[in-house]
Protein backbone atom coordinates (compact mmCIF):
# COMPACT_ATOMS: atom_id res chain seq x y z
CA UNK A 1 0.00 0.00 0.00
CA UNK A 2 2.63 2.48 0.95
CA UNK A 3 4.45 1.82 -2.72
CA UNK A 4 1.24 2.48 -4.37
CA UNK A 5 0.85 5.92 -2.39
CA UNK A 6 4.01 6.72 -3.33
CA UNK A 7 3.73 5.67 -6.91
CA UNK A 8 0.13 8.09 -7.44
CA UNK A 9 1.83 10.93 -5.57
CA UNK A 10 4.65 10.38 -8.32
CA UNK A 11 2.04 10.67 -10.90
CA UNK A 12 0.13 13.76 -9.93
CA UNK A 13 3.65 15.80 -9.25
CA UNK A 14 4.51 14.69 -13.19
CA UNK A 15 1.06 15.48 -13.93
CA UNK A 16 0.88 19.02 -11.99
CA UNK A 17 4.53 19.75 -13.81
CA UNK A 18 3.39 18.88 -16.74
CA UNK A 19 0.74 21.32 -17.02
CA UNK A 20 2.49 23.91 -15.79
CA UNK A 21 5.08 23.76 -17.81
CA UNK A 22 2.50 23.73 -20.80
CA UNK A 23 0.52 26.12 -19.06
CA UNK A 24 3.68 28.10 -19.54
CA UNK A 25 5.21 27.73 -22.66
CA UNK A 26 1.42 28.52 -23.91
CA UNK A 27 1.17 31.47 -22.61
CA UNK A 28 4.69 32.86 -23.46
CA UNK A 29 3.71 31.77 -27.27
CA UNK A 30 0.30 33.61 -27.29
CA UNK A 31 1.82 36.81 -25.77
CA UNK A 32 4.65 36.62 -28.07
CA UNK A 33 7.08 37.24 -24.99
CA UNK A 34 10.03 35.11 -25.21
CA UNK A 35 13.29 36.27 -25.16
CA UNK A 36 15.79 38.15 -27.98
CA UNK A 37 17.02 41.16 -29.64
CA UNK A 38 15.22 43.82 -31.48
CA UNK A 39 17.54 46.36 -33.43
CA UNK A 40 15.57 49.22 -35.29
CA UNK A 41 17.38 51.60 -38.06
CA UNK A 42 15.96 54.39 -38.79
CA UNK A 43 16.65 57.24 -41.26
CA UNK A 44 14.87 60.55 -41.57
CA UNK A 45 14.59 63.64 -43.09
CA UNK A 46 13.70 66.33 -40.08
CA UNK A 47 13.31 69.86 -39.95
CA UNK A 48 13.51 72.46 -36.97
CA UNK A 49 11.27 74.61 -36.18
CA UNK A 50 11.83 77.81 -33.00
CA UNK A 51 15.46 79.04 -34.06
CA UNK A 52 14.39 80.71 -37.23
CA UNK A 53 16.63 84.26 -36.66
CA UNK A 54 15.59 87.67 -37.73
CA UNK A 55 18.79 89.44 -38.70
CA UNK A 56 18.79 92.73 -40.34
CA UNK A 57 15.73 95.11 -41.49
CA UNK A 58 15.21 97.49 -44.69
CA UNK A 59 13.94 100.78 -44.50
CA UNK A 60 12.47 102.38 -47.90
CA UNK A 61 11.05 105.55 -48.37
CA UNK A 62 8.93 106.86 -51.42
CA UNK A 63 7.83 110.12 -52.61
CA UNK A 64 4.04 109.03 -54.33
CA UNK A 65 3.00 112.76 -54.94
CA UNK A 66 5.44 115.94 -53.66
CA UNK A 67 5.43 116.28 -49.94
CA UNK A 68 4.71 113.11 -49.38
CA UNK A 69 6.42 110.39 -48.38
CA UNK A 70 6.03 106.54 -47.13
CA UNK A 71 7.99 104.41 -45.38
CA UNK A 72 8.10 100.47 -45.83
CA UNK A 73 9.92 98.23 -43.69
CA UNK A 74 10.63 94.51 -45.15
CA UNK A 75 13.30 91.97 -42.53
CA UNK A 76 16.00 90.24 -43.58
CA UNK A 77 15.57 86.41 -41.72
CA UNK A 78 17.40 83.20 -41.52
CA UNK A 79 15.29 80.47 -41.97
CA UNK A 80 16.80 76.67 -40.82
CA UNK A 81 16.71 74.33 -43.50
CA UNK A 82 15.85 70.85 -43.28
CA UNK A 83 18.32 67.85 -43.92
CA UNK A 84 19.08 64.05 -43.25
CA UNK A 85 19.13 62.52 -39.51
CA UNK A 86 19.54 59.32 -38.33
CA UNK A 87 17.95 57.34 -35.45
CA UNK A 88 18.85 54.18 -34.02
CA UNK A 89 16.90 51.62 -30.75
CA UNK A 90 18.03 48.21 -29.76
CA UNK A 91 16.22 46.00 -26.58
CA UNK A 92 16.87 43.09 -25.48
CA UNK A 93 13.53 40.91 -23.78
CA UNK A 94 13.42 38.27 -21.78
CA UNK A 95 9.48 37.49 -20.76
CA UNK A 96 8.18 40.94 -19.18
CA UNK A 97 11.61 42.39 -18.21
CA UNK A 98 14.29 43.86 -20.75
CA UNK A 99 16.91 46.61 -21.59
CA UNK A 100 17.15 49.10 -24.39
CA UNK A 101 19.09 52.29 -25.78
CA UNK A 102 17.92 54.47 -28.23
CA UNK A 103 19.29 57.95 -30.08
CA UNK A 104 19.12 60.56 -32.07
CA UNK A 105 21.58 63.21 -34.34
CA UNK A 106 20.93 65.88 -36.48
CA UNK A 107 22.48 68.65 -37.89
CA UNK A 108 20.79 71.62 -39.55
CA UNK A 109 22.31 74.83 -41.14
CA UNK A 110 20.81 77.77 -42.17
CA UNK A 111 22.21 80.89 -44.27
CA UNK A 112 20.36 84.47 -46.20
CA UNK A 113 21.93 87.41 -47.74
CA UNK A 114 20.80 90.05 -49.10
CA UNK A 115 22.36 92.99 -51.61
CA UNK A 116 20.58 96.47 -51.69
CA UNK A 117 21.38 99.37 -54.25
CA UNK A 118 20.87 103.08 -54.38
CA UNK A 119 21.78 103.74 -58.28
CA UNK A 120 20.83 107.54 -58.01
CA UNK A 121 20.04 110.08 -55.40
CA UNK A 122 16.69 110.69 -57.09
CA UNK A 123 16.33 106.43 -56.68
CA UNK A 124 13.74 105.89 -53.16
CA UNK A 125 15.75 106.34 -50.28
CA UNK A 126 16.78 103.32 -48.19
CA UNK A 127 18.29 102.27 -44.95
CA UNK A 128 19.56 99.41 -43.63
CA UNK A 129 19.85 97.99 -39.73
CA UNK A 130 22.89 95.82 -39.28
CA UNK A 131 23.32 93.01 -36.84
CA UNK A 132 24.75 95.51 -33.75
CA UNK A 133 22.37 98.17 -34.10
CA UNK A 134 24.72 99.55 -37.06
CA UNK A 135 21.86 102.06 -39.46
CA UNK A 136 23.06 102.96 -42.32
CA UNK A 137 21.29 105.47 -44.76
CA UNK A 138 22.50 104.71 -48.73
CA UNK A 139 23.08 107.29 -51.36
CA UNK A 140 23.63 107.77 -54.29
CA UNK A 141 25.86 105.29 -55.83
CA UNK A 142 25.67 103.01 -52.68
CA UNK A 143 25.41 99.51 -51.75
CA UNK A 144 24.15 97.73 -48.62
CA UNK A 145 24.73 93.85 -48.02
CA UNK A 146 23.98 92.05 -45.61
CA UNK A 147 24.80 88.46 -44.55
CA UNK A 148 24.02 85.54 -42.33
CA UNK A 149 24.57 82.05 -40.92
CA UNK A 150 23.57 79.61 -38.66
CA UNK A 151 24.56 76.33 -37.55
CA UNK A 152 22.68 73.84 -34.82
CA UNK A 153 23.41 70.61 -34.05
CA UNK A 154 21.77 67.89 -31.39
CA UNK A 155 21.97 64.98 -30.50
CA UNK A 156 20.82 62.64 -27.54
CA UNK A 157 20.91 58.61 -26.31
CA UNK A 158 18.98 56.87 -24.15
CA UNK A 159 19.57 53.72 -21.77
CA UNK A 160 16.81 52.27 -19.97
CA UNK A 161 15.06 48.71 -18.29
CA UNK A 162 11.42 47.83 -19.64
CA UNK A 163 8.85 46.11 -17.74
CA UNK A 164 5.63 44.97 -19.22
CA UNK A 165 2.38 46.52 -17.62
CA UNK A 166 0.06 44.93 -19.71
CA UNK A 167 -0.39 42.68 -22.87
CA UNK A 168 -2.60 40.78 -24.78
CA UNK A 169 -1.83 37.59 -27.34
CA UNK A 170 -1.87 40.79 -30.19
CA UNK A 171 -0.48 43.90 -27.82
CA UNK A 172 1.94 44.88 -25.09
CA UNK A 173 2.43 48.17 -22.95
CA UNK A 174 5.58 49.01 -21.39
CA UNK A 175 7.02 50.73 -19.14
CA UNK A 176 10.80 53.16 -19.22
CA UNK A 177 12.87 54.32 -16.68
CA UNK A 178 16.57 55.22 -16.75
CA UNK A 179 18.63 57.95 -18.24
CA UNK A 180 19.23 60.10 -20.87
CA UNK A 181 22.51 61.89 -22.24
CA UNK A 182 22.92 64.91 -24.70
CA UNK A 183 23.88 68.21 -25.97
CA UNK A 184 23.10 71.28 -28.11
CA UNK A 185 25.65 73.34 -29.84
CA UNK A 186 24.76 76.37 -32.14
CA UNK A 187 26.90 78.76 -34.35
CA UNK A 188 25.65 82.11 -35.18
CA UNK A 189 27.35 84.79 -37.54
CA UNK A 190 26.04 87.47 -39.24
CA UNK A 191 27.54 90.93 -41.26
CA UNK A 192 26.77 93.94 -43.01
CA UNK A 193 28.64 96.23 -44.83
CA UNK A 194 27.94 99.54 -46.83
CA UNK A 195 30.03 100.94 -49.47
CA UNK A 196 30.39 102.71 -52.67
CA UNK A 197 30.33 100.97 -56.13
CA UNK A 198 32.05 102.23 -58.68
CA UNK A 199 32.94 100.65 -62.40
CA UNK A 200 30.41 97.99 -60.69
CA UNK A 201 32.93 96.89 -58.26
CA UNK A 202 31.75 97.10 -54.63
CA UNK A 203 34.41 99.35 -51.95
CA UNK A 204 33.10 99.00 -48.47
CA UNK A 205 33.55 102.34 -46.33
CA UNK A 206 32.30 100.06 -43.06
CA UNK A 207 31.68 96.76 -41.74
CA UNK A 208 30.05 95.12 -38.94
CA UNK A 209 29.97 91.46 -38.05
CA UNK A 210 28.44 89.76 -35.38
CA UNK A 211 29.44 86.27 -34.03
CA UNK A 212 28.16 84.19 -31.12
CA UNK A 213 28.33 80.38 -30.28
CA UNK A 214 26.44 77.91 -27.09
CA UNK A 215 27.35 75.39 -26.69
CA UNK A 216 26.12 72.69 -23.77
CA UNK A 217 28.99 70.07 -24.08
CA UNK A 218 27.24 66.88 -22.61
CA UNK A 219 24.12 67.07 -20.47
CA UNK A 220 22.77 64.37 -18.34
CA UNK A 221 19.40 63.33 -16.64
CA UNK A 222 16.57 61.09 -16.09
CA UNK A 223 13.91 59.89 -18.11
CA UNK A 224 10.54 57.93 -17.87
CA UNK A 225 8.19 56.58 -20.88
CA UNK A 226 6.02 54.51 -22.31
CA UNK A 227 5.76 52.26 -25.14
CA UNK A 228 2.88 50.32 -26.94
CA UNK A 229 2.65 47.85 -30.07
CA UNK A 230 -0.30 46.29 -31.58
CA UNK A 231 -0.46 43.64 -34.25
CA UNK A 232 -3.05 42.30 -36.87
CA UNK A 233 -1.01 39.44 -39.18
CA UNK A 234 1.62 40.72 -40.93
CA UNK A 235 0.67 44.45 -39.98
CA UNK A 236 1.77 45.95 -36.56
CA UNK A 237 2.01 49.52 -35.28
CA UNK A 238 4.41 50.91 -32.49
CA UNK A 239 4.12 53.86 -30.37
CA UNK A 240 7.12 55.61 -27.57
CA UNK A 241 6.47 58.63 -25.45
CA UNK A 242 9.69 59.57 -23.39
CA UNK A 243 9.91 62.80 -20.70
CA UNK A 244 13.16 63.45 -19.29
CA UNK A 245 15.32 66.44 -17.98
CA UNK A 246 18.87 67.20 -18.97
CA UNK A 247 20.87 68.83 -16.32
CA UNK A 248 24.36 70.62 -17.05
CA UNK A 249 25.67 73.95 -18.36
CA UNK A 250 26.26 75.65 -20.97
CA UNK A 251 28.90 78.33 -22.46
CA UNK A 252 27.87 81.11 -24.51
CA UNK A 253 30.75 83.39 -26.44
CA UNK A 254 29.98 86.30 -28.55
CA UNK A 255 31.33 89.12 -30.11
CA UNK A 256 30.51 92.07 -31.82
CA UNK A 257 32.88 94.04 -34.36
CA UNK A 258 32.32 97.59 -36.14
CA UNK A 259 35.06 99.11 -38.99
CA UNK A 260 34.21 102.20 -39.33
CA UNK A 261 36.66 102.98 -42.05
CA UNK A 262 38.25 99.92 -43.44
CA UNK A 263 41.25 102.15 -44.86
CA UNK A 264 42.24 102.98 -41.60
CA UNK A 265 44.18 101.05 -39.66
CA UNK A 266 43.41 100.60 -35.73
CA UNK A 267 39.80 102.14 -36.82
CA UNK A 268 37.80 98.91 -35.37
CA UNK A 269 35.79 98.64 -32.41
CA UNK A 270 35.47 94.82 -30.53
CA UNK A 271 32.88 94.48 -27.94
CA UNK A 272 33.63 90.51 -26.22
CA UNK A 273 31.79 89.03 -23.54
CA UNK A 274 31.58 85.78 -23.09
CA UNK A 275 30.13 83.41 -19.38
CA UNK A 276 28.65 79.92 -18.13
CA UNK A 277 25.65 78.99 -17.13
CA UNK A 278 23.77 76.07 -15.27
CA UNK A 279 21.08 74.59 -17.32
CA UNK A 280 17.95 72.25 -16.82
CA UNK A 281 16.55 71.21 -20.29
CA UNK A 282 13.03 69.43 -20.07
CA UNK A 283 13.31 67.19 -23.36
CA UNK A 284 9.86 65.15 -24.84
CA UNK A 285 10.12 62.80 -27.74
CA UNK A 286 7.66 61.30 -29.52
CA UNK A 287 6.94 58.39 -31.77
CA UNK A 288 4.69 56.71 -34.10
CA UNK A 289 5.64 53.65 -36.34
CA UNK A 290 3.73 51.18 -38.78
CA UNK A 291 5.48 47.82 -39.63
CA UNK A 292 5.16 45.46 -42.35
CA UNK A 293 6.29 41.91 -41.65
CA UNK A 294 8.06 40.57 -44.50
CA UNK A 295 10.07 37.92 -43.15
CA UNK A 296 10.02 36.06 -39.44
CA UNK A 297 12.98 38.32 -38.51
CA UNK A 298 12.41 41.33 -40.85
CA UNK A 299 9.57 43.88 -41.26
CA UNK A 300 10.03 47.33 -43.03
CA UNK A 301 8.02 50.75 -42.40
CA UNK A 302 7.39 54.22 -42.12
CA UNK A 303 6.97 56.62 -39.45
CA UNK A 304 7.10 59.96 -37.53
CA UNK A 305 9.48 61.53 -34.90
CA UNK A 306 9.90 64.34 -32.76
CA UNK A 307 11.77 65.53 -29.92
CA UNK A 308 10.82 68.89 -28.55
CA UNK A 309 13.78 70.63 -26.62
CA UNK A 310 12.03 73.28 -24.16
CA UNK A 311 13.98 76.55 -23.26
CA UNK A 312 16.89 75.60 -25.13
CA UNK A 313 19.98 77.88 -24.85
CA UNK A 314 20.54 78.62 -28.42
CA UNK A 315 23.04 81.55 -29.62
CA UNK A 316 21.66 85.10 -29.61
CA UNK A 317 20.47 85.80 -33.29
CA UNK A 318 17.15 87.87 -32.41
CA UNK A 319 18.45 90.75 -30.31
CA UNK A 320 21.55 91.90 -32.40
CA UNK A 321 22.22 95.23 -30.67
CA UNK A 322 25.23 96.40 -29.46
CA UNK A 323 23.89 96.69 -25.80
CA UNK A 324 22.89 93.06 -26.24
CA UNK A 325 26.17 91.99 -27.33
CA UNK A 326 28.06 93.61 -24.63
CA UNK A 327 25.78 91.96 -22.17
CA UNK A 328 25.91 88.47 -23.16
CA UNK A 329 22.09 87.76 -23.93
CA UNK A 330 21.46 84.65 -23.76
CA UNK A 331 18.90 82.91 -26.16
CA UNK A 332 16.09 80.26 -24.91
CA UNK A 333 14.08 79.04 -27.73
CA UNK A 334 12.32 75.46 -27.79
CA UNK A 335 13.17 73.82 -30.07
CA UNK A 336 10.77 70.86 -32.02
CA UNK A 337 12.45 68.37 -34.28
CA UNK A 338 10.37 66.95 -36.88
CA UNK A 339 10.86 63.69 -39.10
CA UNK A 340 9.39 61.39 -41.06
CA UNK A 341 11.22 58.20 -41.31
CA UNK A 342 11.49 54.74 -42.96
CA UNK A 343 12.08 51.96 -40.90
CA UNK A 344 13.95 48.69 -40.76
CA UNK A 345 13.66 46.48 -37.61
CA UNK A 346 15.75 43.05 -36.75
CA UNK A 347 14.76 40.31 -35.02
CA UNK A 348 17.49 37.57 -33.26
Amino acid sequence: MKHHRIRRLQRMARAVLATSITFTLGTQLATGQGTGWTVQIDPMYMEVFGHDQHVANITTVTTPTPGTTVASQEGVDLEMDGDFAIRGQIEYMSNQWGVGANGFWFNPEGDVSRTLDRPTAASPLVSVTFPGGFLLPLAGGQRAQARAKNDLEVWSADFYGIRTLAETPESHVHMLAGLKIGGIDTDFSASGEFGNVVGGVFAPTAIATFTSTSDTGVLVGPLVGVAGDARFAQHQVKGLLEQSMLFGSVDLDNQLTVDIDPTKVGDVSITKFAKSDDVGIPVTEVQAKYLYEVTTNVSLGLGAFASVWWDAPVAPGVDLTASAAGQGTQDEDTLVFLGGMASVEVKF
